[in-house]
């Protein structure tokens, strides 16, 4: 709003003619401000969101993983119980933000664009939801164009729109200054393949359990070696590698959250290697954990100390093998 005060108050803009153009999360904020203000003459968007942000972000991720040649469960995961996880721990800021409501209350006219090979923005279903909106609230003058062999922000692609390429269309701008100059006569584009929904990134549960379940085994754990004593074998590898899982597991995921699944590492066998790394690391820790039940059940084979400490390994132990479960780690 304060953009478009100022440029009413250049001698060289006719103030009337005042638009919006906005691009991706640019297209969140541009219908509430059409809301607020009879002074925005017309909205322009490209690559709206009609979704929720965590519905958008668990469906790129999906979009992404699979460009990468990820087939497994990873990207399930990555959709909803890594997704859900940093939603409940506060790292996504207005992930259930609903666009809908404010689209039913833009009046102006709206020309709202997708790229053919937008890969970000749920395009099939966005624009559906905001062309009903802009229904629902009365606005007889909007537009959805879908603009032919370009990506999420309408630039060239050589990738089905997994790139990011910084050249435009020769005729880029052509289209959206006609319509200005008469938004009832609709620009031409193409039509949008459907797309499948993903996953709920609410489906996960709680980010308290798995947290929980860390401290308390990795304390079991520390407890259980260094109490005293040589270790037999078992006992040691348990404690190195369900302590190396974790950190493993959880920094390759975050690093696949802040990259938005768009950088995995080499893929084999439709799964990165990194992940590979993990599970077998997993599968590893709890051969260990077996090992440590096993001789838990056999104190005739330890002295009291080392019932003891074979009984925080075990708690630790038991408590990594759903933790796994959980963050995927047995699932191909």
């Amino acid at each position: 709003m304060a953009g478009v005060r100022t440029l009413q108050g250049r001698p060289d803009v006719d103030r009337a003619r005042v638009g919006l153009w906005a691009l991706s999360e640019g297209a969140f904020v541009a219908p509430i401000a059409a809301g607020r203000s009879t002074d925005i003459a017309f909205v322009i968007t490209v690559g709206a969101v009609g979704v929720t942000p965590a519905e958008q972000t668990a469906w790129q991720y999906g979009e992404y993983l699979e460009h990468t040649g990820v087939t497994g469960h990873l990207a399930r995961t990555m959709q909803t119980t890594v997704l859900g996880t940093a939603i409940d721990a506060g790292l996504f800021a207005e992930a259930d933000f609903d666009p809908v409501p404010y689209w039913e209350r833009v009046r102006q006219p709206v020309l709202a664009q997708w790229g053919e090979f937008d890969q970000d923005a749920v395009p099939a279903k966005s624009s559906r939801l905001i062309r009903a909106a802009l229904d629902r609230g009365g606005n007889p003058q909007h537009s959805v164009r879908i603009v032919p062999s370009v990506n999420h922000n309408l630039h060239t692609t050589a990738d089905s729109g997994f790139d990011r390429l910084a050249t435009l269309p020769s005729d880029y701008g052509d289209a959206e200054v006609a319509w200005i100059d008469d938004p009832s006569r609709p620009p031409t584009g193409v039509a949008l393949a459907s797309e499948s929904a993903g996953p709920d990134p609410r489906d996960h549960g709680t980010i308290w359990a798995p947290i929980a379940a860390a401290v308390i085994l990795l304390c079991a754990l520390a407890f259980g070696v260094l109490r005293g004593g040589r270790s037999p074998r078992a006992f040691r590898w348990l404690a190195v590698l369900a302590p190396v899982t974790i950190l493993w597991t959880l920094g390759y995921q975050f690093f696949l959250l802040v990259t938005a699944g768009k950088v995995t590492g080499p893929v084999v066998a439709g799964a990165p290697v990194a992940w590979l790394v993990a599970q077998l690391l997993a599968v590893a820790a709890t051969v260990a954990a077996v090992a440590v039940a096993v001789a838990f059940r056999n104190p005739q084979t330890i002295g009291a100390v080392g019932r003891v400490r074979t009984g925080f390994l075990a708690v630790g132990g038991a408590l990594f093998v759903p933790w796994a479960v959980y963050w995927g780690l047995f699932w191909i």
